[in-house]
């Protein structure tokens, strides 16, 4: 699943827990396959990972990059279950960590509070940092080792320009510049929910290429599950080699057995060991509509390539024709049989717009009026809430010398962080894209430091067209209109003295 950080740092450096290069202090234990089948978010990378029930325990890494994140798994198997709560849970039961950057705190974020949301959890994460050497310290807190279990899976960094990246394995997001999506057709959808970041097609023949440098590849996607979807066909090919068949598989079941749920870090196939060098991959989606159900639609979330002869396999484990994962490629009801029909509803769209731009006038209207009476008081600065889907922020504090992107209004801890609201990847309305409770900066605008109040909710618009743009703005600002009804504080002032009126300092709540 990919995050706004994905976008901003689209190819990066894959450290397995496993890596001699992670140094661990304490005792740590190593895990293999039990998580592979728990939860809905995929096995974690390579199938591993170090745990550990001790306080105080820790590891370090040294990097040379401007940007680091930690991803770890969530154990809630020994979690006592509560029937008002579920299907979320109380996180703040589960252990606990810090993180630091050459002696200074970085942002961290709590698990998902979803029960089925287990591995493949982003730990803390730090961008903009110095061209220099720098060592990740992660600190894990246990209150209760008879509950509590800490594990990490992977770190992931994106180095500096020009380091050498020979016998690495790097991790290439949907958005990179190295793909290249043929939209002629316009098949291609870029899709938004919940903080998901991919590029996905239900149209047959649509092609993307994707150019690498390495010895092998591959592909892991998205499984569309909130409606049962039929598996589907795709296929790829290298240079100019034969093609090769894999698999969309269809939905599947969630972990209670009883429905179909989305899955998440879906392998879709690994391809066979290539002589080192420059290569170029052509995928094409090749499903088409059977029965009752839609077909499953190809999704490209992102890409493990190797970089060099030495550099670890990947894993490929899978059931498709040439190791096709378990699941990936989008669905929802969208899939259009007569695809000369426009996939876009004119009248919603229409209304939308005009009712968005009524809105815009109204509040731009009670904004001057407001702005008149305070005579030009200056705002307060403001930074976007930085949130990767619904990581709830826990710490941001600046390490010395680094630019840092702070968080500055969470979503309330009193609260679920996760927000259970049904994801329609391919409605026709999938452009326009919107998260509630938190804002999502825009990978294109840089990360601000600064600190102030903000306003709650905000919207997410990566790649959509100018007019989508524009009406999902709209809406958001007429959605945010609020009247407010000063009270008489019951204050009168003896006569004869002079009263100096001072504004309040009024902060949106």
């Amino acid at each position: 699943m990919s995050t706004p950080t994905d976008v901003q740092y689209p190819r990066r450096i894959i450290v397995d827990d496993t890596d001699s290069r992670v140094q661990y202090i304490g005792d740590w234990a190593l895990d293999i396959g039990s998580f592979d089948n728990l939860g809905t978010f995929g096995p974690p990378y390579n199938h591993t990972l170090h745990g550990t029930k001790q306080d105080g325990a820790s590891f370090l890494f040294d990097f040379e990059g401007e940007f680091i994140q930690i991803r770890g798994a969530k154990d809630n198997r020994k979690l006592p279950p509560d029937p008002e709560l579920f299907p979320l849970e109380n996180v703040t039961l589960l252990a606990k960590w810090s993180c630091q950057v050459d002696g200074g705190a970085i942002t961290r974020y709590s698990y998902y509070n979803d029960t089925n949301y287990m591995t493949h959890a982003v730990l803390c994460e730090q961008g903009h940092l110095s061209r220099q050497k720098h060592t990740l310290n992660l600190t894990v807190i246990i209150d209760d080792p008879d509950t509590q279990m800490f594990w990490v899976d992977e770190i992931e960094y994106q180095p500096f320009d020009g380091a050498d990246l020979q016998n690495e394995v790097l991790k290439i997001d949907s958005s990179d510049p190295s793909i290249r999506y043929d939209n002629s057709s316009r098949g291609w959808y870029t899709d938004g929910g919940l903080g998901i970041m991919l590029n996905s097609t239900g149209s047959a023949g649509s092609t993307m290429t994707i150019s690498f440098t390495g010895t092998q590849v591959a592909l892991y996607g998205f499984n569309e599950g909130s409606e049962h979807h039929e598996k589907s066909s795709a296929r790829y090919y290298i240079d100019d080699s034969m093609d090769t068949a894999f698999q969309t598989p269809e939905s599947r079941l969630a972990p209670n057995g009883f429905n179909t749920s989305d899955y998440y870090n879906q392998l879709l196939f690994t391809t066979p060991k290539l002589k080192y060098g420059s290569h170029e991959m052509v995928i094409t989606f090749t499903g088409v509509r059977t029965g009752a159900d839609f077909p499953q639609w190809l999704s490209i979330d992102y890409f493990y390539v190797t970089s060099g002869e030495n550099a670890a396999q990947l894993n490929g484990t899978g059931t498709g024709d040439n190791s096709a994962g378990d699941g990936t490629g989008t669905g929802g009801e969208v899939a259009n049989e007569d695809s000369g029909r426009s996939r876009t509803p004119v009248g919603p769209i229409v209304g939308g717009v005009v009712g968005g731009v009524l809105g815009l006038i109204l509040i731009v209207g009670s904004i001057l009026l407001v702005l008149k009476r305070r005579h030009r008081r200056k705002a307060e600065p403001t930074s976007d809430y930085y949130g990767p889907g619904s990581f709830n922020y826990e710490n941001s504090l600046a390490s010395p010398g680094i630019s840092s992107f702070v968080p500055v209004h969470p979503p309330s801890t009193s609260t679920p962080s996760f927000t259970s609201t049904p994801y329609q990847p391919h409605s026709p309305t999938s452009n326009s894209l919107t998260m509630s409770g938190f804002g999502v900066s825009s990978p294109s605008t840089p990360y601000s430091p600064s600190v102030g109040s903000s306003t709650g909710a905000s919207t997410l618009m990566p790649n959509q067209n100018w007019m989508d743009m524009k009406t999902a703005q709209r809406n958001a600002v007429a959605g945010m209109a609020v009247e407010r009804r000063h009270q008489d504080s019951g204050i009168r002032y003896p006569q004869g003295h002079t009263v100096t009126d001072i504004p309040p300092n009024y902060s949106v709540q």
